[in-house]
């Protein structure tokens, strides 16, 4: 029982600075702590996981938010659609598509261990010499680019969206060099992610925005 309330006690309080639900179960019999999670959300991003179209794995979700892996099958989906993250079975982001966002998952002994691996949505970027921001439709910016001319590694394919209006732009290459500055449509926001030292997660974000309904 010390157990269960010591692991609980350090989930939910993840759980309060997300909005997200979390009850716990202990199995008197495997000793696994179970978590019912509602509506998890990426704790880099402060968006909801993909699960239909483009679903992130099971066990991914839960490594993501630090517990060793998902009971099979327990991921439930959206109605709606939604900007959301896509993680691999190892909790790492590999998309940020629009898709039916997981709206429950049940994850199995939290751990308080996350991937070595940071992101962030990052709205509105500017290039950090020209303050002007990046290309994204008819001249588009590579989104690997984007994210490296702002000191990142890459960015979660797919997540780039766009505006409704052509103002003046930078276009980056891969590498996230300058190659044109032409009148676009401008990225209005963009997933980006590097490594973090160490794996246990003491600066997770308080203040997460909603789900952004796309």
């Amino acid at each position: 029982m010390k157990k269960m309330i010591t692991l609980a006690s350090l989930a939910l309080s993840l759980a309060s600075a997300h909005s997200m639900e979390i009850e716990t179960f202990l199995d008197p019999t495997t000793n696994d702590v179970s978590a019912l999670i509602k509506d998890p959300v990426h704790f880099g991003s402060g968006m909801p996981f993909s699960g239909y179209s483009s679903p992130s794995s099971e066990n991914g979700v839960c490594v993501a938010l630090g517990y060793e892996r998902a009971a099979s099958g327990s991921l439930r989906s959206s109605d709606s659609k939604y900007n959301t993250i896509r993680v691999n079975s190892d909790g790492i982001v590999v998309a940020g598509p629009t898709d039916y966002s997981i709206t429950q998952i049940v994850c199995l002994n939290y751990r308080n261990v996350f991937p070595n691996e940071k992101s962030i949505k990052l709205a509105n970027p500017v290039h950090p010499d020209s303050n002007l921001g990046y290309s994204a439709y008819r001249y588009p910016s590579s989104e690997n680019g984007v994210c490296r001319a702002m000191g990142y590694i890459r960015a979660a394919a797919g997540s780039l969206r766009s505006s409704e209006t052509q103002v003046n732009t930078i276009r980056v290459d891969y590498s996230g060099n300058v190659v044109a500055g032409p009148t676009d449509y401008s990225i209005t926001q963009i997933v980006c992610l590097t490594t973090r030292s160490g794996v246990a997660d003491t600066n997770v974000p308080a203040n997460v925005p909603a789900h952004s309904k796309f």
